[in-house]
């Protein structure tokens, strides 16, 4: 592999295992191939594809079954807090701003899913509101159905961004 002046090898390394991934067309799930032969393929050594592969995986981009090899994450290289609120104070203000964006981005949201969505995706969407109205009115924690029901409107907006920003991903994804 030609090295990039300014670029550390193992960074380089990095961008070429994504290019990989996208060009064999991997999914969340997938398994990569195995160090030996990434080494061989990238032209570089096997400590070189170690710390690309460590560099991918706290990009959330890779992941370590221990065992069984490494393979693709499903969480498609999104952050476990890119908006940073793990040092925001918790306060009401902090409480009052998300609302303010939740009602900047929703109304558009719920418009592009209504001109989008298929038969299918409205009914999902309707079977899971129907799940949080149960589980809560149980009094039961309604955290996860939710999730599923924020991701049921993501995947039906058939925005990709809007997935990656609610933090959702795909339910059903083509193989």
């Amino acid at each position: 592999m030609k090295k990039s002046k300014g670029v550390p090898l193992s960074e380089q390394t990095a961008e070429k295992i994504i290019n990989l991934i996208k060009e064999q067309n991997l999914k969340p799930g997938d398994k990569l191939a195995n160090e030996f032969e990434l080494a061989d393929q990238l032209e570089v050594s096997r400590s070189t594809v170690r710390e690309a592969i460590k560099l991918l995986i706290s990009r959330n981009i890779l992941e370590i079954r221990k065992g069984s090899g490494t393979f693709i994450s499903d969480k498609q290289g999104i952050p476990d807090d890119p908006l940073g609120l793990i040092f925001a104070e918790r306060d009401d203000k902090l409480a009052l701003d998300l609302v303010d964006v939740r009602l900047m981005l929703e109304p558009e949201i719920a418009a592009m899913v209504a001109t989008r969505a298929t038969e299918e995706q409205r009914k999902h969407i309707m079977e899971q509101c129907l799940k949080v109205e149960e589980v809560i009115l149980k009094g039961e924690e309604y955290r996860e159905e939710d999730i599923r029901f924020h991701r049921c409107i993501a995947e039906a907006s058939g925005n990709q961004i809007i997935e990656r920003l609610t933090g959702t991903r795909p339910i059903s994804r083509k193989r």
